[in-house]
């Protein structure tokens, strides 16, 4: 178990060589195209149809000005959201049904424009994410459920980083783990900051967007799974059980917003 993966500069994930001469790499299919009866594969893995629930929302206007001589307004607004889904992973000789729960609430403020066009401005005041999966495993050998949790919480106030809030994007603390009650795996987000254009030139952005997640046991990486390159590395030396739960964690992780 090798190595922690730092944020990636290139439109490509950069894995460490030491782990990807210790590790294999399978291609994951099904995470874009057609969504309906959406399965995803990866390597021995397959899933079912994805079995997607209702998705209910509900949002609320805080405060609300508008200057009719300046035609500027202003409007501070709430939402949440919650969203369910399950599947069935099974690689043909181990199998475990997946159930996934997100959560999300925000706040923001609206700066509202009226010249020629509407323009409007949104800056994040307060960002709270969970998601959350339970591991319930359908092979008779296998007795124990794994419960996987990922938050990701974002408050403008105590953010220290963005010196124009209205502009810069901000950076929520995302952070997980998933656990039997015995043994616990780590979950880190990975980021990147630059793309490749169509002409194979590399472009920066103001800002890092999530690549992908490593999984981590006793401080070693021991998966990588890149959801911008649509791939999974999976560390060699381990066992049978081990990699069944790392590849359930991932398959559930591959599908989150």
């Amino acid at each position: 178990m090798l190595l922690s993966i730092v944020s990636c500069n290139t439109s490509k994930m950069a894995i460490p060589s030491r782990f990807a001469e210790a590790a294999t790499r399978t291609s994951i299919k099904g995470l874009t195209g057609w969504m309906i009866n959406q399965k995803i594969s990866f390597g021995s893995y397959k899933t079912s149809a994805i079995n997607k629930g209702w998705t209910t929302g509900s949002s609320r206007i805080l405060n609300q000005v508008y200057s009719e001589l300046l035609n500027i307004g202003m409007r501070q607004s709430t939402e949440n959201t919650d969203g369910r889904y399950s599947f069935i992973l099974n690689n043909g000789a181990k199998a475990a049904e997946i159930f996934c729960q997100t959560n999300l609430s925000s706040e923001q403020t609206d700066f509202i424009i009226k010249r020629k066009w509407a323009t409007t401005i949104s800056n994040i005041e307060k960002v709270d994410y969970a998601f959350s999966a339970t591991i319930v495993p359908l092979t008779s050998t296998d007795q124990e459920s794994w419960q996987l949790l990922v938050t990701k919480n974002y408050d403008a106030s105590k953010d220290t980083t963005r010196k124009v809030k209205i502009f810069n994007i901000p950076v929520a603390i995302e952070e997980g783990v998933a656990t039997n009650g015995k043994e616990s795996i780590t979950i880190r987000p990975i980021r990147i900051n630059k793309i490749t254009k169509k002409n194979g030139k590399e472009s920066k952005l103001p800002f890092k967007i999530r690549s992908g997640y490593e999984l981590r046991m006793d401080d070693g990486v021991v998966c990588i799974i890149n959801t911008y390159d649509n791939e999974l590395w999976m560390y060699n030396d381990l066992d049978e059980n081990t990699t069944f739960i790392l590849a359930s964690i991932a398959s559930a992780l591959m599908l989150t917003p």
